[in-house]
């Protein structure tokens, strides 16, 4: 939240302060003034594009993150709750960590059924009701669906949406022990979470040192077209005098 909060803030400043240049530093009169030389005039009209170039870019920026915003609270307000890890759990740099602590979610749940002394077909139709209106119930109602066909737990969710290549493994390690599933269904578990818990660490580490990147290429690009603006209008007026 606070890197996405940042950029927006860094965004409505550049917006707000390119419309704000635009309206107050109107050079293209020097274009005809014949106070200046032909070069003189074809650097005001140069200086008049740029500044309207990155006007155009900073908005279309603006434009694109707020689009992507509204996606965002259509998934959250009007969608399925599962539509939410659908398309979280499929982005490049968050989507990993969320379907991991989504399995851990499953198999804890999973584990609490099994310590009420329910097993077999009713533990899977138990499982599949807890997670009924949230963001799990799709993944639920498929891994029910493939537990009543006859498929091991592990294999079930390691042939899910939620696993990759770094936790199915891990996964197919619970169907190894049939007796007694829930010691490894507590590892499992806690593996995701350590799992989970690392990518955090570094993602906390990395993402706000990127977009504060992005942030300081925002507001430098916003400022120095205007700069040298001003510099030109300084020049030009240097010359009148």
């Amino acid at each position: 939240a606070y890197p996405t909060v940042l950029l927006f803030c860094a965004l409505g400043v550049g917006c707000l302060f390119s419309y704000a240049m635009l309206q107050v530093f109107d050079m293209s009169f020097f274009s005809f003034s014949y106070f200046f030389s032909s070069a003189s005039s074809i650097a005001a009209k140069q200086d008049s594009v740029n500044r309207l170039d990155q006007h155009y870019a900073i908005v279309g920026l603006s434009i694109s993150c707020v689009w992507l915003l509204l996606v965002a609270l259509t998934l959250r307000w009007i969608g399925p709750a599962w539509t939410r890890l659908a398309v979280l759990g499929g982005t490049m740099v968050i989507g990993r960590p969320l379907r991991w602590l989504a399995l851990r979610e499953l198999l804890s749940r999973y584990d609490s059924v099994l310590s009420q002394g329910i097993s077999g077909m009713p533990a899977t139709e138990v499982l599949a009701r807890s997670f009924a209106g949230s963001s799990l119930s799709m993944t639920s109602r498929v891994l029910q669906e493939r537990l009543e066909a006859g498929a091991p737990l592990g294999r079930a969710l390691s042939t899910s949406q939620l696993s990759d290549g770094l936790c199915r493994p891990a996964l197919l390690m619970i169907d190894e022990h049939p007796g007694d599933p829930r010691h490894a269904i507590g590892d499992v578990s806690n593996l995701l979470e350590q799992l989970a818990q690392e990518r955090c660490r570094t993602l906390s580490v990395v993402l706000p040192v990127f977009v504060l990147l992005i942030v300081g290429t925002i507001l430098w690009a916003t400022f120095s077209s205007y700069l040298s603006a001003l510099e030109s209008l300084m020049h030009y007026i240097s010359a009148l005098v």
